[in-house]
């Protein structure tokens, strides 16, 4: 008598949560962040979770999903606010991977370029070019500040709202 005993073999598939996206890179800019990194080597990403706040660390009050992109640009963002950013990878079955590193910048408006300052006489003419956010909504003017020493207190001596010079007559000559 012989005993019959089955001895088919099965196989359990797991399904582990991806690699988080790596290299992340942010860029700040007037009240926008751009933002790219690279994918983990896994086929089967979905898309990616972008997890933002004011605030170092886990957990992130904000949360977007971005798609299957390596680009994003975060839009609606405060000029001025730290904004600490990091993504999580998602597969074809919704697992989520862990955190990215952290990164972290602040949205400020673009200064202009200074072209040239010249002292002729008593004045102090400065031009530059405008500030590539010029245009935006949230620019109101230019401030100009002096100092009569190099990495000294400044003072405000000027706020133009429109054009590309500015004319400055010191008290004391500080060229």
């Amino acid at each position: 008598d012989a005993l019959a005993t089955n001895t088919s073999a099965y196989c359990s598939a797991q399904n582990f949560p991806p690699a988080p996206p790596t290299g992340v890179v942010a860029v700040s800019s007037n009240a926008y962040i751009d933002l790219s990194w690279t994918a983990p080597s896994e086929p089967d990403i979905l898309s990616y979770n972008l997890y933002y706040a004011t605030n170092s660390g886990a957990p992130y009050n904000n949360v977007k999903n971005v798609g299957n992109v390596l680009i994003y640009t975060l839009t609606g963002l405060t000029n001025g606010t730290t904004y600490y950013i990091a993504l999580k990878t998602v597969d074809n079955t919704n697992l989520e991977s862990g955190y990215s590193v952290e990164v972290s910048t602040v949205p400020r408006i673009r200064p202009p370029v200074l072209i040239s300052a010249n002292y002729s006489g008593a004045n102090i003419l400065l031009n530059w070019t405008d500030s590539p956010d010029f245009n935006s909504g949230n620019f109101s003017s230019y401030k100009i500040y002096r100092s009569v020493v190099s990495g000294g207190s400044y003072s405000l001596v000027g706020s133009p709202t429109t054009g590309t010079s500015y004319s400055d007559t010191p008290s004391i000559q500080t060229i």
